[in-house]
């Protein structure tokens, strides 16, 4: 995912999102690299059709946040890939269930535009053998959005009626009110990305602020003309008065994020 998430941003490829091509600012990255070799990270990258714009650096260590800090810059990466925290911690004096095991997670997301320039940052971690959370609680309170990936079983894929060559992405925790968000990510035959709504029964896909938003954003798609508060307080399946402070939070929200 992280790999495809690169080719979008390395390439300036545009993202489909509930239908809509979202364009996607070109922009180097950088894979820290900690788990395997850069001749098979390469050979990865290869096979989705990168062949630049990416760079790799091996054998990286959380540690050196100095290091860090004069390479973005000098380079000023748009993304930056940590795969994994575990395969990049092999200098810290604390195993992961100790809090203090994530102050280097917490010093990139605090200083982050501070001591080097504005990037976005993905730490690959891997979950525990029963498919959760691995390591002390500090990990997510460092960082502003934690997203857990999930692949379905067969029966599931049926029964959302989803691609095999897909993935549920759910946001955990977030700082930018986002917590629960559940979408889809479908990888395409050219190894971009589609992104969706998870499919729910049609009594449930409004429930909640993050459910109401996504039903908004598909009756923008299907009717598309502009769009005032009112008209959705006059909608008749996603309006109401007593929906108005939902339909005002989803449009400021968008603001904030454009």
């Amino acid at each position: 995912m992280c790999q495809t998430l690169c080719k979008h941003i390395s390439q300036g490829l545009p993202f489909n999102v509930h239908g809509n091509n979202v364009p996607v600012p070109k922009s180097k990255c950088l894979w820290l690299n900690g788990d395997q070799s850069e001749r098979v990270l390469r050979r990865q990258f290869h096979l989705i059709g990168v062949e630049s714009g990416v760079d790799v650096m091996a054998e990286w260590d959380m540690q050196w946040y100095r290091k860090f800090c004069n390479i973005q810059k000098e380079q000023r990466y748009g993304l930056v890939v940590i795969d994994s925290l575990d395969g990049c911690n092999d200098s810290n004096p604390y195993e992961e269930n100790r809090r203090e095991y994530a102050l280097p997670l917490k010093r990139l997301a605090r200083r982050n535009g501070k001591d080097f320039p504005a990037c976005s940052i993905i730490v690959i971690h891997h979950n525990n053998r029963n498919g959760g959370f691995r390591g002390t609680s500090a990990i997510k309170a460092a960082v502003d959005e934690t997203w857990n990936m999930q692949k379905l079983d067969n029966k599931q894929i049926a029964e959302l009626g989803i691609s095999f060559n897909s993935r549920i992405i759910t946001v955990e925790k977030s700082r930018d009110d986002r917590e629960g968000l559940r979408q889809v990510f479908s990888l395409l035959a050219d190894f971009t990305y589609r992104i969706e709504p998870v499919p729910e029964p049609k009594d449930t896909s409004m429930e909640g602020p993050n459910g109401h938003m996504l039903a908004m954003l598909q009756e923008m798609n299907r009717n598309r003309r502009p769009w005032t508060i009112q008209d959705f307080v006059d909608h008749d399946n996603l309006g109401g008065v007593h929906r108005k402070r939902a339909i005002k939070y989803s449009s400021t929200s968008w603001r904030r994020r454009s």
